[in-house]
């Protein structure tokens, strides 16, 4: 798990690969949309570039024992 450091939004997704994403159109109602790589491969490579570069700049959640930072519990 990691913490990111991003202050805007971006996409919301699910990734097979490179080969396409689910992509979050709506959080209410749910919905979604299967984007093969065939039909938009620029929007693919960014979705998950965007991803892995924000996942290598977030912060291990592990490094924040005994910072006060604290999850809250799920009870």
């Amino acid at each position: 798990l990691r913490l990111s450091h991003r202050e805007d939004t971006t996409y919301q997704f699910i990734s097979l690969g490179r080969r396409g994403i689910i992509l979050i159109t709506s959080e209410q109602p749910m919905t979604a949309v299967w984007i093969p790589r065939e039909s938009n491969p620029h929007l693919i490579d960014d979705a998950i570039d965007s991803f892995d570069a924000d996942f290598d700049s977030g912060t291990d959640v592990f490094e924040y024992q005994g910072t006060g930072i604290h999850a809250e519990s799920a009870h």
